[in-house]
C-alpha cells in the first residue's frame, strides 16, 4: 500500500487494477493459512516456520523483478501465501511453548509486531522509494526474513508436543522433558503418555465438545476484525469529510493507531492477571460508546483526540484478546488448525469491514448513523466471548 503511489506513477495503473494487485497478497494469505492446517500436523514447527519465511523472502524478491502488472500480481500472491502460513504458525508455536501464566502477553507482543512492521514499512518506503524506486522497498522485505531465519533456527526450541507429532524416539523426548524440568523415570515411554496426533484436526474443531467453542471464537474474531479495519481504514476519511483538514485527519488517524499499539502492550499483562475472557469482554464493551462518540465530532470539539485514542485502545487493540483465547483454550494438537481458521476469519473481517462501511455510505446512510451501526460488531463479540466461559468438554486443562 505504501508503494502504490510510486507504482501508479511509473506504470500509469488505474486504481481499480492496483487494488486487485494488492488484494492478491490477501488472497494468498488465506491460501497459506489454509495450507498450514494440513501441512503443520507432523512437520517441525521450527522447520516449517523457517520455510515460510524463505517463501516470503522469495516472493518479495520476485516483486522487485516484476516488469508488468501480471508479474506483480503473481509475486504478491506468492508473498501472501508465505505470510499467511507464518502468522498462525508463529502463534501456535507460542501457545505450545510458552507457559500459560505469561502466554497472553507473549501473544500480544507478537501481534504488536504487525502494526510496528507497518510503521517501519512506511518509513522505509518514504526513505527509499523517492530516491531508489519502489522496488527498493520490496528488496528490504526480502532481506529481512533471510536475517530472521537463522535467528529462529538457532533459538526456537522444539516443544515436547511437536517432537511427539514428528514421531521421534523417546530419547529426544526425554531430553526435552528434562530441559523443561520434568523428571522422567527409567523405562518410562513419554510418547505413549502424550496425546496422539489428530489425523483431521479441522474436523475435531467442528464436532463434539469443540464445535460450539470454535464457532463462537471464529464469529468473535470475524466481527472484531470488521470493527478494527473499519476504524483504521475509514475513520480518517470520515473525519476529513466532517471538516478536519487533511493534516488533522492524518494525525488523528495516528492517534487511533497509537491507542491500538498501547492496548497490545498492556492488554497481554492484564489478561495473564485477570483472565483472557474478562479483559476481552471489558475491552469490547468499552469500545461500543467510543465508536458511538466518533459519530458526534460536531459535539466533541477538542475531545475528539482522546476519544480516538480510546477507540483505538478498545476497538482495535481488543482484537488481541480474541487471538489469546485460542492460545489458552485449545490443546497443542489443534493450535495450528485453529490458528489457521482464525487467521482466515480475521482476513475476511478485514475485507468486510471497509466494504460494508463503503456500501452503507453509498446507499445514503449518514456518517452519524454509520457509527451507530458499527457499534453492532463489538456487541456481537461481547456476546460470543461471554458464551465461551465454559471450556470445551474434551479440552481439560487448557
Amino acid at each position: 500500500s505504501f508503494a502504490a503511489p510510486f507504482i501508479k506513477r511509473e506504470w500509469s495503473v488505474n486504481p481499480a487494477l492496483l487494488g486487485v494487485i494488492f488484494s492478491a497478497s490477501l488472497a494468498g494469505a488465506i491460501l497459506g493459512a489454509a495450507a498450514t492446517s494440513a501441512l503443520g500436523k507432523r512437520m517441525s514447527r521450527r522447520s516449517f516456520l523457517a520455510a515460510c519465511l524463505l517463501w516470503f523472502a522469495i516472493g518479495s524478491a520476485a516483486t522487485t523483478f516484476a516488469g508488468n502488472t501480471t508479474e506483480l500480481l503473481v509475486s504478491r500472491l506468492l508473498t501472501g501465501i508465505g505470510l499467511g502460513a507464518a502468522i498462525p504458525l508463529t502463534l501456535a508455536t507460542i501457545a505450545e511453548s510458552i507457559p500459560l501464566g505469561i502466554r497472553a502477553r507473549s501473544i500480544a507482543f507478537v501481534i504488536g509486531g504487525i502494526p510496528l512492521g507497518g510503521i517501519l514499512a512506511g518509513l522505509t518506503t518514504a526513505r527509499l522509494a523517492p530516491e531508489f524506486g519502489w522496488r527498493a522497498t520490496f528488496l528490504v522485505g526480502a532481506i529481512v526474513p533471510l536475517v530472521i531465519v537463522p535467528i529462529i533456527w538457532f533459538n526456537v526450541r522444539e516443544s515436547v508436543s511437536s517432537l511427539v507429532r514428528q514421531g521421534v524416539g523417546d530419547d529426544r523426548i526425554v531430553e526435552a522433558l528434562r530441559a523443561d524440568g520434568i523428571a522422567v523415570g527409567p523405562g518410562e515411554l513419554p510418547s505413549r503418555a502424550m496425546p496422539q496426533v489428530m489425523r483431521a484436526p479441522v474436523r475435531e474443531l467442528v464436532r463434539g465438545g469443540y464445535a460450539r467453542s470454535t464457532i463462537l471464537v471464529l464469529v468473535a474474531i470475524l466481527f472484531g476484525a470488521v470493527l478494527g479495519y473499519f476504524l483504521t481504514q475509514w475513520v480518517p476519511a470520515l473525519l476529513r469529510g466532517a471538516g478536519s483538514s487533511a493534516r488533522e485527519a492524518s494525525i488523528r488517524g495516528a492517534y487511533l493507531n497509537a491507542g491500538a499499539i498501547g492496548a497490545i502492550l498492556t492488554f497481554g499483562y492484564l489478561m495473564d492477571r485477570w483472565g483472557v475472557i474478562r479483559v476481552t469482554v471489558v475491552g469490547y464493551a468499552c469500545a461500543i460508546p467510543m465508536v458511538a462518540l466518533l459519530g458526534q465530532t460536531h459535539l466533541l470539539g477538542n475531545l475528539i483526540d482522546p476519544v480516538l485514542v480510546l477507540a483505538g485502545l478498545f476497538g482495535v487493540g481488543s482484537q488481541v484478546g480474541a487471538t489469546a483465547i485460542v492460545a489458552t483454550r485449545y490443546p497443542s494438537q489443534l493450535q495450528v488448525a485453529m490458528g489457521s481458521l482464525t487467521y482466515i476469519s480475521s482476513r475476511l473481517g478485514a475485507i468486510l469491514g471497509p466494504l460494508v462501511a463503503g456500501f452503507l455510505l453509498y446507499s445514503g446512510l449518514d456518517r452519524v448513523a454509520l457509527f451507530y451501526v458499527m457499534c453492532i460488531p463489538p456487541a456481537v463479540v461481547v456476546s460470543c466471548v461471554l458464551l465461551l466461559r465454559d471450556r470445551p468438554a474434551d479440552a481439560p486443562g487448557v
